[in-house]
């Protein structure tokens, strides 16, 4: 009998001795994003539910105007993200503008450079928010076309093709992108449109 217990005994050791010399899975940080409630009609305040249902339990109200973090890379049946303190909010009532931003004493700022581009940007890409974005440098977004990649950040570092059957797919690689990022690698799918941003901060 002991040598029967003995072989299983024995590989569940060995498999403890190797699980303590593999590198445990790291998982990827949600990023938080600051976004601010909005009134819609009667409603003044944001409820934060315990499940992505309106039928839930309230949490917490958060009146009109006031700032929340929330995951927006969380979506829930596609109308909710998840707070910061793991509760829910409905994205009809929130906001990535800042109430409290006013467009039109940034533009006095900018020089007639800045303003002959923005003007130059908006009639090649009619969208404000992805023309602000391009002036800001921020990390390009998933559905950018490679020429908004290289409006905001120039061109890439490194350039990989990739051929598969449905068409190329490319790859590409900076190594200091603006903003203070270690490296940034973007891939494109074969309609040179962005599908991934991945970053070393």
């Amino acid at each position: 009998m002991k040598k029967f217990l003995a072989a299983p005994l024995a590989l569940v050791a060995l498999a403890l001795v190797l699980g303590a010399f593999t590198t445990p899975t790291v998982q990827a940080q949600e990023e938080l994003v600051n976004m601010w409630v909005v009134p819609r009609g009667q409603i003044m305040v944001l409820r934060l539910y315990d499940e992505p249902n309106p039928l839930g339990t309230t949490m917490a109200t958060i009146p009109a105007g006031m700032e929340i973090k929330v995951h927006v890379d969380q979506m829930y049946n596609k109308y909710w993200y998840k707070t910061e303190e793991g509760y829910y909010a409905h994205r009809y009532y929130l906001t990535d503008v800042d109430p409290a931003y006013d467009p039109e004493a940034e533009r006095a700022q900018m020089s007639q450079e800045d303003l002959a581009r923005e003007q130059e940007l908006l009639e090649k890409y009619n969208d404000i928010r992805i023309v602000n974005a391009i002036m800001a440098q921020a990390v390009p977004q998933v559905s950018w076309t490679m020429e908004m990649v290289i409006d905001s950040w120039g061109n890439p570092d490194d350039r990989q093709t990739i051929e598969k059957p449905m068409g190329s797919e490319y790859t590409w690689i900076y190594y200091e992108p603006p903003g203070g990022i270690n490296r940034t690698v973007i891939k494109f799918d074969h309609r040179r449109v962005v599908i991934n941003v991945a970053t070393d901060r």
